[in-house]
C-alpha cells in the first residue's frame, strides 16, 4: 500500500511539473504562442478574409467611380465654358452690327445726302440687317440650346456624383458599425 501511494504521488508530481512546462512564464514564448494561435485562427477563417478583401475592392471601385464622375463633370464644365464664350462672342458681334446699323441710320438722317449715297447706305443697312444679323441670330439660338443642354447634362452628372458620394458614405458608416 505504501508503495502504491508513493507511485501515485510521483505520478501526480510528474503531471504537475508537465503542466507547469506547458504554460511558460517567459513573455517571448507567450508572444510566439499567441502569434501562432492568431495565425491558426486566420488560416481557419478564409471566408472572412475574402469578405474583407471584397469590401476593400468595392470601396476602391466606388472611389474610381467617383473619380471618373468628377472627370465627366470637369469635361462638361469645360464644354459649358466654351459654349458660354462662344455665346459672348456672338453677342459682341451682334452689338457691333447694331452699332453699324445705328451709325448708318445717323448718316441716313443727314439731309445733305444725294439719292445715290442714300441708296448705297440703305443697301448696306439692309445687308447688315438681313444677310449678317439673321444668320447670327440663328447661330445664337443654336448656341443657347447647346448651352442649355450642356448645363442640364452637367447638373445631371453632378447629381450622379452626389449619389455616389452619399452611397459610399452610407457604406462606410455601415462597415464601421
Amino acid at each position: 500500500m505504501f508503495r502504491s501511494t508513493i507511485t501515485l504521488m510521483t505520478l501526480l508530481l510528474s503531471v504537475a511539473i508537465g503542466n507547469a512546462q506547458v504554460s511558460p512564464v517567459d513573455p517571448a514564448v507567450n508572444r510566439t504562442q499567441n502569434a501562432f494561435e492568431q495565425e491558426t485562427r486566420d488560416q481557419a477563417d478564409p471566408l472572412s478574409q475574402m469578405l474583407v478583401e471584397i469590401s476593400k475592392l468595392r470601396s476602391e471601385l466606388e472611389a474610381l467611380r467617383q473619380e471618373f464622375q468628377r472627370g465627366r463633370i470637369a469635361e462638361l464644365e469645360r464644354e459649358l465654358r466654351l459654349t458660354q464664350a462662344n455665346a459672348e462672342r456672338l453677342a459682341e458681334r451682334e452689338r457691333e452690327i447694331h452699332q453699324q446699323i445705328t451709325a448708318l441710320d445717323q448718316q441716313l438722317g443727314q439731309p445733305s445726302l444725294s439719292d445715290e449715297e442714300r441708296k448705297e447706305l440703305e443697301a448696306e443697312k439692309a445687308e447688315l440687317a438681313g444677310d449678317l444679323l439673321a444668320p447670327l441670330r440663328s447661330e445664337q439660338q443654336a448656341v443657347a440650346e447647346r448651352e442649355a443642354e450642356t448645363a442640364k447634362r452637367l447638373a445631371h452628372e453632378q447629381q450622379r456624383l452626389q449619389a455616389l458620394v452619399d452611397k459610399r458614405a452610407r457604406e462606410k458608416g455601415r462597415i464601421n458599425r
